[in-house]
């Protein structure tokens, strides 16, 4: 029997963007009362020891009582006395995968993750059943911002995603220079406000081998800009997002395509808001998959 009435999200900073896509497909579930989501310190076990105790404190109520969603179960160091799931964030490219993260995957009374080639790559390399969670915005309520920014690419920079972005900028061929404009903050709280002022989005990967950074894309897609991806290794995921990206393949096809819909305004339009209403099914269907999870959390 599913006995808990509040769940609590707690993730660490550096995915602050997933958590309310996350707290608002589990609210819509109908299975808890309260759906509340708080950020933890990473590898700082004495803090997220106090906020679990401080949880417990305000709710009045035993730590079984709350299911908790733990998003970075990879730099959570504290106990894990109390009834939780790992929500699987890391790609399977990357040096996250420790015994330690690995160990509190076991633990977990569920594990979701949301591209199908982790969740593939982590039942054959370590035997561990995930289930699929799409992380997607809601698509209404969203800002309605003047869009005073041509091409916007948000993300945490490096060598790899600069050299594109540059290459892609050279290839731009227009009277006046083209330049996107690319942004990155600590406060993740900055996001959704800088996103909306876009007309178009650039999506490129931090590492050569990748997955589709989904909850930045579904922000945008929720802020009416017009997404041009990178193409991942997940052939999967991007065969559900076909109908909401444009895909390209190099950084010339970036380019012709953010002057095609520059130039085009009426077709820019008409493409972000048929990328929207896609992305609004995706959103509906990732609530009812989600429901479907907590009918075998105990």
């Amino acid at each position: 029997m599913f006995n808990f009435t509040l769940a609590c999200v707690l993730h660490m900073h550096c995915v602050t963007l997933n958590a309310p896509a996350l707290v608002d497909a589990m609210q819509k579930t109908g299975f808890f009362d309260s759906v509340e989501s708080y950020e933890f310190e990473d590898r700082n076990a004495k803090q997220q020891s106090e906020l679990i105790k401080t949880l417990v404190q305000q709710h009045q109520c035993k730590k079984s009582d709350i299911l908790f969603v733990l998003c970075g179960a990879h730099v959570w160091f504290a106990e894990t006395d109390f009834p939780f799931v790992v929500m699987q964030l890391e790609q399977c490219s990357t040096p996250h995968f420790s015994p330690h993260y690995i160990q509190k995957m076991r633990e977990a009374r569920s594990v979701w993750d949301y591209s199908p080639l982790n969740i593939a790559w982590l039942a054959k390399k370590y035997n561990i059943t995930c289930h699929h969670v799409p992380l997607l915005a809601k698509c209404d309520n969203q800002l309605k911002t003047e869009k005073t920014v041509d091409i916007l690419f948000a993300g945490a920079p490096n060598v790899r995603r600069e050299n594109f972005l540059v290459a892609t900028e050279n290839s731009m061929v227009t009277e006046k220079k083209t330049f996107v404009t690319r942004f990155f903050v600590k406060d993740h709280r900055q996001y959704a406000a800088q996103l909306a002022s876009a007309k178009i989005g650039f999506n490129v990967h931090y590492y050569s081998r990748s997955v589709l950074e989904i909850a930045r894309i579904a922000l945008l897609v929720a802020n009416d800009v017009l997404v041009i991806s990178e193409r991942s290794d997940d052939k999967i995921l991007d065969a559900l997002f076909d109908d909401v990206l444009i895909f390209v393949d190099s950084p010339t096809e970036m380019a012709k395509s953010a002057m095609f819909f520059l130039e085009n305004e009426q077709k820019r339009l008409q493409k972000t808001a048929h990328a929207k209403a896609n992305m609004k099914k995706k959103v509906d269907l990732s609530h009812q998959m989600m429901m479907s999870l907590f009918k075998v959390i105990k």
